[in-house]
């Protein structure tokens, strides 16, 4: 679905704003304090978007679509969801960690 909704210059600013350095750096940090990444982000997709970035345009979750991509590029794993902070515009995301989910301890294969 995400394919088909690449038209919309919205959601081209989206994918841009994740994957600039400045997106990579805030989707990166949420995780090591136990946020879901698209909170991190998010507030960068505000501060640009404005408006634009919001739930009834469907912009959290492309967002979340988008950062999924990316972190998974990166080698993270999801982990789990979380709720964002009240001044997020996305509600909640996923929790992502480094490395091969983990079961009773060890590693999953």
């Amino acid at each position: 679905m995400a394919n088909d909704l690449m038209h919309n210059p919205t959601y081209k600013v989206i994918d841009r704003l994740v994957r600039s350095e400045e997106g990579i750096m805030l989707a990166v940090r949420a995780p090591n304090m136990d946020r879901p990444a698209l909170c991190g982000v998010d507030v960068l997709l505000r501060r640009e978007l404005g408006t634009d970035y919001a739930r009834v345009n469907h912009g959290t979750w492309y967002a979340g679509y988008a950062v999924a991509e990316l972190m998974r590029e990166m080698g993270y794993v999801q982990a789990g969801t979380g709720e964002c902070s009240p001044d997020c515009v996305a509600g909640q995301g996923i929790i992502w960690t480094k490395g091969a989910p983990r079961n009773n301890g060890k590693a999953s294969t």
